[in-house]
């Protein structure tokens, strides 16, 4: 009932307004009618053209929308510009509020049932796995020692932290990416799996906006140990980058990050969570989540499924 509320009070909020305003539908003649409705067509594409401008194109994509609070309130003045003049058309159109909102309730139902149904089929049609890189495909496991070393000399937790981020960059800048060994059993299993016609979305955290030569680098890798894949996709964010990958769907999820285990899970994407000594007891199996331990039980449930 609140949804219904709040939508009700700014519906009565821009009623009232364009009462102030003189604008009220109930007034218009049928020629007034048709040039307010012009005026208002001409004004949405404006204001929406202003949120166009929120965020920078692609080319500047380092440079974001920052999520504090000045630059949040600023996005939402612009988009209840376009709100305001969305309902103003409504209004002129004589649809009343409950016609809208019941209408949009019905729009994102058919919209959540389609994206459903295509979702069933392409999961029925295509084969389609999405892979973590680090730790999953490319063994970060010297690395982890190395840095174990370099904090047994650090006595607290700031100066843990300075090393640890030091060494983070001495690979991502200075191109150690490039002499990793795989995972044992990874590159043998993708070129099976790639073999039994699956596709290979490999998506990785790696900060390839910040460190321009990781792209590089991880391409140079992959080719290197002859590593199949399809797709290459740099994201942090794994489910959103699942997402991206529309129109495909993944029958799994290949992590070995807890916290995207659970994120990916939670949005209903099937997770092998591969365990290996660093995260070791880490996980908890589900109705998404499956635990395993080699390439070869990797292989079985890609099989299988």
């Amino acid at each position: 009932m609140e949804q219904i509320d709040r939508f009700k009070s700014i519906w009565e909020i821009q009623c009232e307004q364009q009462k102030e305003l003189r604008l009220d539908p109930d007034l218009f003649s049928d020629a007034e009618r048709a040039r307010v409705f012009g005026e208002l067509i001409r004004q949405l594409y404006e204001e929406c053209n202003d949120v166009s401008q929120l965020l920078p194109d692609y080319k500047r994509h380092v440079i974001r929308l920052k999520s504090g609070k000045a630059s949040g309130l600023v996005a939402a003045f612009e988009l209840a510009d376009v709100l305001k003049v969305v309902l103003a058309i409504a209004q002129l159109l004589g649809v009343s509020d409950r016609e809208l909102y019941h209408a949009f309730l019905e729009k994102s139902m058919l919209i959540s049932e389609k994206f459903a149904s295509e979702r069933i089929e392409l999961a029925e049609h295509t084969k389609l796995i999405a892979v973590d890189l680090d730790d999953v495909i490319a063994d970060l496991s010297d690395w982890r020692s190395e840095l174990g070393i370099v904090n047994e000399w650090q006595t607290s937790p700031a100066l843990r932290l300075e090393a640890s981020e030091s060494m983070k960059n001495e690979f991502y800048a200075n191109g150690r990416f490039r002499d990793l060994e795989p995972v044992p059993g990874a590159t043998d299993t993708l070129n099976e799996l790639s073999a039994a016609g699956f596709k290979i979305a490999i998506i990785t955290a790696r900060p390839q906006w910040q460190y321009k030569r990781l792209h590089s680098d991880t391409v140079y890798w992959l080719r290197k140990w002859n590593v199949p894949y399809d797709l290459l996709i740099f994201n942090r964010n794994k489910v959103e980058a699942v997402y991206g990958l529309a129109p495909a769907w993944p029958q799994f999820f290949i992590e070995d990050h807890p916290r995207n285990v659970v994120d990916l899970a939670e949005a209903r994407i099937n997770v092998l969570a591969f365990e290996r000594p660093h995260n070791e007891s880490q996980f908890v199996e589900g109705d998404c989540v499956k635990i395993v331990r080699s390439w070869q039980e990797i292989y079985r449930h890609c099989m299988e499924k």
